[in-house]
């Protein structure tokens, strides 16, 4: 305040006083401009990080955001299972003025714990075609909820704290509308994307449905876009939730019992975003540090980061995070809007039942902020290397864990691991940057192969990198060609030359017109080609024979219909060429 007010003397002064002579004009000015200088040395402006006005250095909600700060004392929970962001806030680091785009179906600006981080870089309405992103609607409040958990202002006296309460945050509403324009769905990408730093999309392919749902061009040469030119050509990096869609039917079971809690529907690696090579795909473990039962599986996810998860029996508890103001949002008296809230705070600007990787993604958002606070030259490439590095062995004793030859921890339901903010900047400290081109090469396309029916062995098809140009993997995109007639009986397995595996899709139910069964799954009778990710090859040189093994495994148990097909294939490489 001091140098504040010494600024606006100063200015008054040359405006209004008339001295009496010119020499003491001088004197005053020279003696004016030394106090400036002294107290800007004395009292420096404070960063939002290392600020010293607090009037009540506390937020209210605080204590329930397990999230953060995992004491253990919650039923069900394991101490230290959260975002390891506390020693990351000590260091004076709560990712000030990184920039994140909450891509969503709005922000409330003026909220009490987030309006002060709202960045002055423009949001943008797309359902009104304004720079207003607040929600349209009263029933409206995910993209509020997700703003909260990545950037929600601390220490103000309020509600609640994001993983990086000191970040910007900017919205782009577009999911207030039933269907999302691809010219809408790509401009989200890129819109500003010189001063965005992190691009949050809690969104993607619907959930609970065993379809694959393919990504169109024009949203891939967007991101593609944002990984070259966002950042000042550093690259942006886009969190994507890798989808709730993995068990529907717990823990109850669907249909009455008739199938299983533990039913599988949906594949991270069916949707066409969150498999793509530039965006990291989030899931969702619990307070347990264990998978949470909708997080869904697959060899494109990232990390995992922390969410209402489950027990044997039941979910666990949820996140607390910032909720549209008043009775809107999530926590409602409005039964239209909000059928059992009675549970949630009475303050209605907060909310605590916020999950699904949603949840998990914004929270790995504020992760990747307070990293490139720490260390802003890093290129996108260096932040997604460093997260798998520096990523924690959560559910160890999961028989899924395994190496791979670059000595990468991979599993199938949590990526590289947990995410840990702590150990991020740490790996950060002593990292070598990436340099060089971003290289792609694909192989020779296979020869077309008959999918034996109901044959366990399967069949397998090779396609071979005799002297790849790409010397050292950081994305294998997998190119499948079909005519099946019932994609939900297939096991798809991809083993690289170094013998790493990666399971693609699995046999699996798909839902449809409220009924249940294998062979609701896509029929591509007429020859379909899908794409498919895998991260679990970083690091390993692709140079040799990669084979993808084929199984219809024909459980018909809901019906009788036999899935019939051939199947070729390729891959591409993307990754390191010196």
């Amino acid at each position: 305040m001091k140098f504040i007010l010494t600024s606006f003397l100063f200015i008054t002064f040359l405006s209004n006083c008339q001295p009496s002579n010119e020499n003491s004009t001088a004197d005053l000015f020279k003696d004016l401009i030394t106090l400036i200088l002294v107290e800007k040395a004395v009292n420096p402006p404070k960063t939002c990080s290392d600020r010293d006005n607090i009037v009540n250095p506390t937020d209210a909600l605080y204590t329930d955001q397990w999230h953060l700060n995992n004491t253990g004392s919650i039923s069900g929970s394991v101490a230290g299972e959260d975002a390891k962001v506390l020693p990351v806030w000590s260091a004076n680091n709560k990712g000030d003025d990184v920039v994140i785009a909450v891509v969503d179906d709005g922000l409330e600006t003026s909220h009490e714990d987030l309006g002060q981080n709202i960045s002055s870089v423009l949001g943008y309405n797309y359902i009104t075609n304004t720079t207003d992103a607040n929600h349209k609607f009263s029933n409206s409040g995910h993209g509020t909820a997700v703003a909260g958990v990545a950037a929600a202002r601390d220490l103000n006296g309020v509600g609640v704290r994001g993983a990086a309460p000191c970040a910007k945050l900017v919205g782009r509403n577009i999911l207030e509308q039933s269907t999302i324009p691809t010219t809408v769905e790509s401009d989200a990408m890129t819109k500003d994307i010189d001063k965005i730093f992190i691009s949050n999309n809690s969104w993607g392919a619907p959930d609970n449905t065993g379809i694959y749902a393919p990504s169109n061009s024009t949203w891939r040469d967007a991101i593609d876009t944002g990984i070259a030119k966002g950042r000042n050509a550093k690259g942006a990096l886009y969190m994507w939730a890798a989808g709730n869609g993995s068990q529907p039917c717990f823990p109850t079971g669907c249909s009455s019992g008739a199938i299983p809690a533990s039913t599988q529907i949906d594949n991270s690696n069916h949707d066409g975003q969150a498999n793509y090579h530039g965006v990291l795909a989030i899931g969702g473990i619990g307070i347990n540090g264990k998978k949470a039962a909708y997080s869904e599986e697959g060899a494109n996810l990232w990390v995992v980061a922390h969410t209402q998860g489950n027990d044997t029996s039941a979910y666990t508890k949820a996140i607390t995070t910032t909720d549209p103001i008043g009775d809107r949002g999530f926590n409602s008296s409005n039964p239209e809007i909000c059928s059992d809230c009675t549970t949630n705070y009475s303050n209605r600007n907060y909310s605590n039942s916020f999950n699904g990787t949603s949840s998990a993604t914004p929270l790995a958002a504020g992760v990747v902020a307070l990293l490139l606070k720490a260390y802003p030259d890093l290129s996108w490439r260096d932040v997604r290397e460093i997260l798998a590095k520096s990523a924690r062995k959560n559910d160890s004793t999961d028989t899924d864990w395994s190496t791979n030859t670059a000595g990468y921890n991979i599993n199938h339901k949590y990526g590289f691991g947990a995410i840990d903010a702590n150990n991020a900047i740490t790996v950060a400290k002593t990292w070598t940057k990436i340099t060089g081109t971003y290289a792609s090469e694909t192989s020779n396309t296979s020869g077309t192969l008959t999918i034996l029916d109901g044959n366990t062995t399967g069949v397998t098809q090779t396609v071979t990198f005799p002297a790849s140009t790409v010397k050292k993997v950081e994305y294998v995109e997998i190119n499948f060609t079909t005519n099946h007639t019932r994609f939900g009986d297939l096991d798809i397995i991809l083993t690289a030359p170094t013998g790493t595996r990666s399971v693609i899709t699995t046999q699996h139910f798909c839902i449809g017109s409220n009924s249940i069964g294998y062979s609701l799954c896509s029929n591509y009778s007429s020859g379909t080609t899908l794409r498919f990710g895998s991260a679990r090859h970083l690091g390993e040189n692709p140079t040799g024979t990669w084979s993808l093994q084929v199984i219809d495994r024909n459980s018909s148990t809901l019906s009788g219909q036999t899935g019939t097909g051939s199947f070729s294939f390729n891959v591409t490489i993307k990754g390191r060429a010196n």
